[in-house]
Formats: structure tokens, sequence, C-alpha cells
């Protein structure tokens, strides 16, 4: 039976039905020589026996009939007699002759030959003595026809004649007899080998039918299991395979099949459970990053808010410089009239010793808040750089996440490109502030020497009377001084404003920051949850046999590997 299994399926089929017709065609064969053998005994009985049996009848009758016509043609006593007893003779001799005529070339059978050699040769003889007696009659010579008619040697001719033609006959019976017992016995055996080769053909079949059913339907019923058993997602089936036939490599096909399924689900699994552990780990920094954005974003408004607290300061401070400014000019137009208005000029020295001194501190305030806004700017840096980190961890975990993760690296490279654009703006922030603060201190400088100069001409103010022009000089040096803290408030306020605007510009990045990492959460949330999907309904499927299913994969696992290696080699 294992030979059978290894024997390909079209072939097992050719043999099957090879050795069938093989056997029809010969039953065929032997059935069609039969019925030739019987229809040609059957047509020489037709052509020969029947035909031949009549004609000798009819030349039995027609001899007969011509002895009689003589017998009574020597019975005739009129002329008419005797012509209406000749034309009875004729048709008698003519009826013999049409008998012979077709009985002559029938002529077959073992010992016809010699009996119709004979017959013509007695009846040859009658007819010459009757053509005699015949012609005595013609002649009146009834006597001699009578003796001629009835003599010994007629008689016996006639006798043998009639003998002879019953001889043929019983012959042609007796043969014709034997030919229907052989066509009989031929019909009968026929019917008998063909019962035989029918019982023997149908045998057959159903012995191939049933071998080629015990060989391939139980082989296709298993390889109907397995499938069935993965279609109901149980990963452990695979089907026993025997033979190497197409059954054979069809079953090995779907074992490396089903094999190929199970790693390659397994594979998946692994892969959800890391996409998910990621998914995870980066929705954690994701939300990180927006609550780093969101306090950026705080951090930037507070710096937007001091901005423009300094450039209301600045604003007061130019205003006073102005007023310091007039003052001055008010001194040196009244250092001309003299020492009249020496008192008022002293008042005025206090005026601007007072706004010196208000000007002093509003610069070292604005010194303070410079030093204020450049703490804030180290803190946006940090939070820049921090946010940068942060993106650039988001953008390599969304690698590691592969085709789920490509929309996330997108919301994690403009993260980057944020933070490295609020890098670069708190770095303008921090150039402007150190410029301010140098600028603050410069003027704090020059407040400083404007107050001492002040002082110095308030002591000096009783001598100022004789030292007018220095006092003018000194007056006007004042104002230039004053012009330049009027130049270098309104200088600072400029600074300020773009500050200002920095930091809203700051303020809209953050906040922009924040939403990219909020849709970052959402995104990431949804890759989770595909994740989570993914992995149950790999869950579904059962990757683990049984003990028993072990046991019966390994020695599967032995056969196919003994079955299938030839095939291979």
């Amino acid at each position: 039976m294992s030979a059978i299994r290894n024997i390909p399926i079209g072939r097992k089929f050719a043999i099957a039905f090879g050795i069938v017709c093989t056997l029809s065609l010969g039953f065929g064969a032997y059935t069609f020589n039969t019925f030739r053998s019987i229809h040609n005994l059957n047509e020489d009985v037709s052509a020969n026996g029947f035909p031949a049996f009549i004609a000798l009848a009819e030349m039995r009758g027609g001899l007969a009939e011509l002895r009689l016509n003589d017998m009574n043609l020597l019975l005739c006593q009129t002329p008419a007699c005797s012509i209406e007893q000749n034309k009875a003779r004729l048709q008698a001799v003519e009826a013999y002759r049409s008998g012979l005529k077709v009985y002559e070339p029938t002529v077959s059978y073992p010992g016809e030959r010699e009996i119709f050699e004979k017959l013509t040769a007695e009846v040859a003889r009658y007819r010459e003595a009757s053509d005699r007696a015949n012609m005595f009659i013609a002649q009146s010579k009834r006597r001699e026809a009578v003796d001629q008619v009835l003599s010994s040697a007629t008689s016996a001719s006639f006798n043998d004649a009639i003998a002879s033609l019953s001889d043929d006959m019983e012959l042609n019976v007796k043969y014709g007899l034997e030919e229907s017992k052989q066509t009989t016995s031929e019909s009968i055996r026929a019917a008998w080998i063909q019962v035989f080769a029918t019982v023997l053909i149908v045998t057959l079949c159903i012995l191939v039918g049933t071998i080629l059913t015990r060989v391939v339907a139980p082989r296709v019923a298993r390889g109907t299991a397995m499938l069935e058993r993965l279609a109901a997602k149980d990963l452990t089936a695979f089907v026993k395979v025997t033979g190497t036939d197409e059954i054979g490599r069809l079953g090995v096909a779907m074992n490396r099949c089903a094999e190929t399924i199970r790693t390659l689900l397994q594979e998946v699994g692994r892969g959800a459970d890391t996409l998910s552990a990621a998914t995870t780990e980066i929705t954690a920094r994701a939300v990180q990053s927006a609550g780093n954005a969101h306090a950026q974003s705080n951090k930037t408004n507070q710096i937007a808010a001091a901005a423009q607290e300094m450039t209301a300061t600045i604003a007061e401070i130019s205003h006073n410089a102005e007023s310091a400014a007039a003052a001055s000019r008010i001194s040196a137009e009244t250092a001309d009239q003299g020492g009249a208005v020496m008192e008022a000029a002293a008042a005025t020295m206090e005026k601007i010793a007072v706004a010196t001194g208000t000007v002093a501190e509003k610069m070292t305030s604005l010194a303070h808040r410079s030093e204020e806004i450049g703490k804030v700017v180290g803190v946006i840096q940090e939070i820049s750089e921090q946010t940068n980190l942060l993106a650039l961890n988001a953008a390599i975990e969304a690698a590691r996440a592969g085709e789920h993760g490509r929309g996330f690296a997108v919301v994690a490279g403009e993260v980057r490109r944020l933070a490295e654009r609020t890098k670069g703006a708190t770095e303008e922030i921090a150039t402007t502030i150190r410029s301010i603060q140098d600028e603050t201190h410069s003027t704090l400088e020059v407040m400083q020497q404007s107050s001492a100069a002040v002082e110095n001409g308030m002591n000096e103010t009783g001598r100022a009377r004789k030292s007018l022009e220095a006092t003018i000089e000194a007056s006007r040096e004042v104002e230039h001084q004053i012009q330049l803290i009027a130049s270098a408030a309104t200088q600072q306020t400029s600074a300020s404003s773009e500050i200002s605007e920095s930091a809203g510009n700051i303020s809209q990045l953050a906040t922009e920051s924040a939403q990219g990492a909020e849709e970052a959460v959402e995104a990431l949330k949804s890759l989770a949850s595909l994740a989570s999907n993914l992995d149950g309904m790999i869950r579904q499927f059962q990757f683990e046999a049984t003990t028993d299913q072990q046991e019966m994969g390994f020695q599967h696992r032995s056969a196919f590997t003994n079955e299938t290696r030839p095939a291979h080699a």
C-alpha cells in the first residue's frame, strides 16, 4: 500500500483506467470475432444450406414431374394430348435446370461433390432414355417408347437420381443442423464469456476504486481537517504526511504554510508587545514635553510682562531726562543774569540733584530688572534645550516604532524645530539684555558723575558768582550729559519693545509646541489602542500544542523528514 501511495495520482488513475480499458478492448475484440464467426455461419447456412435444400427439392420435383410426363405421354392417344404432355415435359426439364443452376454453386460439403456428379450422370442417362422414348412416340413407335421408358435401366437411372437427390438433401440437412448447432454453441459460449468478462471488469473496477479510495480519500480528509483547524485559528494543526505523490507534497506544503503563519504571527505578537511598551513610554515623555511647553509658555508670558514694565520704566527715565535737560537749559540761561539769580540756580541745582538721584534710582532698578530678565532668559534657554532633547528622544522612539510612529516623528521634528527657534530667540534676547545692562551701567556711572557734579555745584554756589562762566560751561556739560541719558533711554525703550515682541513670539512658539505635544499624545494613544487591538487579535490564535499534539507533532516531523528527504535529493 505504501508503494501505491508513492505513485503520482495521475499515474495511479492512468494505470487503473488503462487496465480497465485494456480488458474492455480485449473483451470487445473477442466478442467481435465471436459474433463475426456466428455471422459467417449464419450467412453460410443462409447462402448455402437453405437455397441448396430448396433447389434440390425443386430439382427432385422437376425430375419427378418429368417421369410423370413421360408416363402420361405413353398413355396419350391423341396428338393434342401428346403436345400438352410435351409442353409439361419441357416445363419439368426447365424446373430441374433452374434448381440445378441454383444448387450447383453451393456444392461444398464433404462428399457432396461425388453425390452431385453421380446425380448429374444418372439424370443425364434418364433424360437420354426419355428423349429416345419421346422420339419413338413422335415416330409412332409406341411399343419401343414404352420399352424405353419402362426398361429396368431407365427406372434404375431415375431411382438412382432420386436417391442421389435424397442423399444431397439429407447431407445439406445434416450439415445445416451441425452449423446451426455450432452457431448456437458459439452464441452460448459468447454469452458466458460476456458474462464472465462483465463480472471481471466490474470486480476490477470495484477493486481499483476501493484501493484508490482507501489511498486517496483518508489523506484528503486529514488535509481537510487540518484546514478546518487552521480556519478555527488553531495554529498547532498539522497533517500527517504519507507518501510522496501530489497529496503527500500537498500535505508537506500545508505543514510548511502553517509553520510559516505560526512563526509570522508570533513575530507580529512580539512586535505588538514592543510597540505597546514603546508607545507607553513615548506617551509619558510626550505628556512631560507638553507640561514643559506649558511651563515655558508661562515663563515667556512673565518675561513679556517684565519687558513691558521695563519699557514703562525706561519711558519714565526718558521723561525725567528731558525734564533735567530743560532745567539745565534754564540754568544756563539764568547764569547770564548773574548773581541775582544764584539763589534760583541753587534751587535749580537742588532740583537737579533730586532728579539725578531719581534717575540713578531708576537706572539701578533698570539694572536689577535687566539681571532678572537675564535669569529668565537663562531659564528659557534651559527649557528650549530640554525641549530639543525631548524632541530628539521622541524622534528616536518614533523611528523605533517604524511605520506606526511616522506621524509622531513628524510632530517630534516640528517640536524640535520650534525648540531650536526658541533657543535662537532667547540667545538674541540674552544679547540684547547684556547690551542693555552694559548701557545701564554706563548711564548709572554718568548719573553718579552728574550727582557729584551737582553736589560740587551746590557747594560752589557761593563761589559760582565769581566764576559764572565756569558754571555756565558746567551747566552746558550737564545739559549735554542729560541729552546722552535721554538718547540712551530712547534706545533702551526700543530694545525693551524688541524684548517684549520676542517674548510674545516665544510665547506663541511655546503654545504651538504645547499643542503639538498634545496632538502627539493623542496620536500615541491611538497607536497604543491599535497595538492593543492587534495583540488581542493575535491572542485569539492558538500557538502552544497540547502534550498529545506535541508527541504527534514530533512523530510527524520525524516522518516528514524521512519522507521528504529523498524528494529533495
